[in-house]
This record gives C-alpha cells, sequence and structure tokens, in this order.
C-alpha cells in the first residue's frame, strides 16, 4: 500500500466544508450518546532531540462508525525557518475487526 500526501487544496476538494461539519456534528452526538472512546492524549516532549518540539498521540474509537484511528500531530519551532508549518500531523483510521489501515 502507498502513501498519499495531500495539500489543502487537495483536501478542500475531496472533502468539502459542508461534508467536514456533517461529520463533526455526528461525532459530538456519538460521544454525548456515550458512543466514542477516547482515552487521554499522550504529551511527547521532545526536546531532547535538541529542538523545541513536541508530539502527541490521540486515538479514539466511534462505535457507531465502526472506525478507530489516532492522530499524531506535533509543534516544530525551528520549522518556521524552513518555510514549513509549525504544526504538522497525520491521521490514521483503522478497521476495528482487522486493524487494516483503511484508505
Amino acid at each position: 500500500m502507498r502513501t498519499i500526501v495531500l495539500s489543502n487544496q487537495d483536501v478542500a476538494v475531496l472533502l468539502p466544508h459542508e461534508k467536514v461539519v456533517s461529520m463533526v456534528d455526528v461525532v459530538f452526538k456519538e460521544w454525548g450518546n456515550g458512543n466514542v472512546v477516547m482515552p487521554p492524549k499522550i504529551n511527547l516532549d521532545m526536546s531532547r532531540s535538541g529542538f523545541e518540539s513536541w508530539s502527541n498521540a490521540m486515538p479514539a474509537y466511534i462505535a457507531s462508525c465502526k472506525v478507530g484511528g489516532i492522530k499524531w500531530i506535533g509543534g516544530y519551532k525551528s520549522n518556521l525557518e524552513k518555510g514549513l508549518p509549525y504544526i504538522m500531523g497525520i491521521i490514521i483510521l483503522t478497521d476495528p475487526e482487522t486493524g487494516r489501515t483503511l484508505n
């Protein structure tokens, strides 16, 4: 399986604003109904790398959507001088039955 990296423009075309709002609405409703498993995020202080940086791991599972996943996101202060965003991250969704990564 190959990894596809999408730009902001790619995401905007593939995932219109209205769809995002609808999905967020579902997640909040499911959270309110107790159908979301979301342990506290794990913070990783990466300053020992010699760079002012941190990363957070944020796993969750939404029962009604039958999807689990994790958001891995971090802040990297030195990115600004490199022309890169300060915050960068990735979301990985998985099938709860097999653990297979969803496309």
